[in-house]
């Protein structure tokens, strides 16, 4: 997360740190997500594993976005670069 998103995400953090379900919640909220993008069988790991390998899956997911865009654009072959 960045900008708003990560500042809002840590704002929220900070209002529930007295709340004793709050690790909890998190957790669920975490697993919910991972179980949308089709990551199944992680009832085992704590909020923390949770949160990072949510953040994992979705970074890849960008960067196969990226991928993909960069494979799909026009791209200049050889025989056109400049000099050539």
């Amino acid at each position: 997360m960045t900008g708003r998103d990560s500042y809002e995400f840590h704002k929220w953090k900070i209002e529930h740190r007295n709340d004793r379900t709050f690790q909890a919640d998190l957790k669920e909220r975490y697993d919910k997500q991972r179980r949308k993008l089709g990551v199944a069988g992680t009832e085992r790991l704590t909020a923390r594993e949770s949160q990072s390998l949510y953040e994992n899956v979705i970074k890849n997911l960008k960067r196969l976005e990226i991928l993909h865009d960069w494979w799909s654009a026009d791209r200049v072959g050889p025989a056109t670069l400049p000099g050539r």
